[in-house]
């Protein structure tokens, strides 16, 4: 795993100056063993642009979401990630490359179990996957204004959650309180949603009526807090050395001595503030 590690940075800083990268790539995971949750009734697409490095805030990355809405769970997740993992199942993990591309790891469960939310956080390998139940509740503001999106009226609403102002644009032509991530809660399904700074924003890109198993996989979590995975994250983005050093590992990065490897950190923007 060590040298698994010090292979994975020496990419990383030959692909992407160090500034620019938020943290360090995802293994994959096996997909294989599931159990299936739901069926769904609709599947939606979002692309997610979303700002890398706070200071730098033309530092841009891009992921597509995935909300399969069942009949009564549903699921939000990163397309690419999931692209990965398929990848990687189908074929040896081990043979297969670190993920380069940088996206949010994170999985939401909407009503699962029923009248809860779950959250999947995975960390990097051999970091712990993260699991938890999480309150949800976003309190909106409905405004007038409208606009045509994807072929659908909608209509603004905006909300403050988890540190950030964000703007929504949903629709009542699809009667499904849903959207990507965490958001839900209001009169029709989010087409659009930003935070007032422009760090993130989710744009509907595509819609499917169609019936597939919404599943959940049987990986090991480690059932935590919300509080404990943001700070975790926080921490390792932070001080990866120190991190990396507690799970047995290490960190080399090319080009870079041991004292600036010892004083090296990430880029640390995430989804919530508090």
């Amino acid at each position: 795993m060590m040298n698994k590690l010090i292979l994975l940075v020496v990419i990383i800083t030959l692909c992407y100056p160090i500034s620019l990268t938020a943290q360090l790539p995802t293994s994959p995971k096996s997909i294989d063993e599931y159990v299936i949750l739901d069926t769904t009734r609709v599947v939606v697409k979002y692309s997610l642009y979303f700002v890398v490095n706070p200071e730098k805030p033309e530092t841009i990355d891009t992921d597509i979401v995935v909300l399969e809405i069942g009949h009564k769970v549903s699921k939000s997740y990163s397309y690419l990630l999931f692209m990965y993992d398929s990848i990687a199942t189908a074929s040896t993990a081990d043979n297969v490359p670190m993920l380069q591309k940088r996206v949010p790891p994170i999985e939401v469960f909407k009503n699962f179990p029923s009248g809860k939310n779950t959250v999947v956080h995975r960390t990097l390998s051999p970091g712990p996957i993260f699991m938890y139940e999480d309150d949800m509740n976003i309190d909106w503001t409905i405004l007038p204004e409208r606009k045509q999106l994807f072929g659908y009226s909608s209509q603004k609403a905006t909300t403050t959650f988890r540190g950030r102002t964000w703007e929504a644009w949903f629709t009542g032509q699809i009667p499904i309180s849903d959207g990507p991530w965490k958001f839900h809660g209001l009169p029709g399904l989010i087409l659009e949603v930003s935070d007032d700074q422009n760090h993130f924003r989710f744009t509907i890109v595509g819609l499917s009526r169609e019936k597939v198993p919404i599943k959940k996989w049987k990986w090991r979590y480690e059932r935590t807090t919300r509080e404990n995975v943001n700070d975790y994250m926080r921490r390792f983005n932070e001080r990866p050395l120190e991190m990396l050093r507690q799970m047995g590992s290490g960190l080399h990065i090319a080009g870079r001595s041991q004292a600036e490897v010892e004083n090296f950190s990430f880029p640390h923007n995430p989804l919530e503030l508090e």
